[in-house]
Order: C-alpha cells, then structure tokens, then sequence
C-alpha cells in the first residue's frame, strides 16, 4: 500500500485567512457603527434650534440580525415635527441649522463608508496573504511510515 497525506501547515497564510473571514462581518459592523455615529454628530450641528427639543430627541439605534448577520442602525429624531422641519426647504432657522439636517450628512459621508469598509476588509485579507507570500504551505508529506518535513 501507498498513500500520501499532505498536510497544510497550520502557520500558512491560507489558513489564517480562511479564520479570518468570519471577522468580515465584524468589520463592516464596525464601518456602519463608526459611520452612524459620524452622521448623528454632524446632524446635530445641522438640526435647527429653537429649544433644543428637536436636537435632544435625536437617536441612534443598534436592531442585531437574529441570524447572525450585519446588524440594522437607526438614526432618527423622533419629535413629533422632525419629518417637517427636515422637509421644509423654505423654513427660516433664525438660530441657525438647515432642512435636510439627516439626509446630507447621510449622503456627504456615503463615500467615506464604503472607503472604510473597503479599506477594513482590504486589510484583514491583505495581512493573511502577505504573510502567505513565500510561505510553504505543504509543512509534510508522509508516505506510508516514512515522514519528510520540509
């Protein structure tokens, strides 16, 4: 009888990105997470005010995945007129901020969110595979009893 049994050394770079993959997930979270709070902040130096009603009734919200996937984020102002006052372009805010006070921040720092989660997963992946690189990923070939470690 003749077999041969390759092994894939566990120090490889296939292996440490293929444990990595779950953390993708992780990282994104962590984008949208970083990017919701970038968004709230601007907002509330945009959201009009006249007794801060409207500004203290902002939020941010975290719903998880039941099914383990990337949580849902929530940024709102729940007062009563927040739909409104972030509508009505023709409104004067004689304290200062502006309509669209949620929506522009959202659409202005878009790129910078898919920048991030590009850059984010770019880097989990390129640290496994530059560690890869030059790495022999077959750490032994038994044949029969006889044992080569190369």
């Amino acid at each position: 009888m003749l077999a041969a049994t390759l092994k894939i050394d566990p120090n490889s770079g296939i292996l440490r990105l293929k444990q990595k993959i779950p953390y993708v997930a992780l990282v994104v979270q962590d984008a949208l997470n970083e990017y919701a709070q970038n968004v709230f902040d601007a907002s509330q130096e945009l959201v009009p005010v006249d007794t801060g009603f409207l500004q203290d009734s902002g939020y941010i919200v975290t719903q998880d995945n039941p099914s383990g996937d990337l949580s849902s984020i929530e940024i709102g102002y729940d007062a009563p007129y927040a739909l409104y006052i972030h509508e009505d372009l023709e409104l004067n805010h004689p304290n200062g901020g502006t309509a669209k006070y949620l929506e522009n921040p959202m659409e202005l720092m878009m790129p910078d969110l898919q920048r991030n989660i590009i850059d984010r997963v770019s880097a989990l992946v390129y640290d496994s595979v530059e560690k890869a690189q030059n790495v022999r990923y077959v750490s032994s070939i038994t044949v029969d009893q006889m044992t080569e470690n190369y």
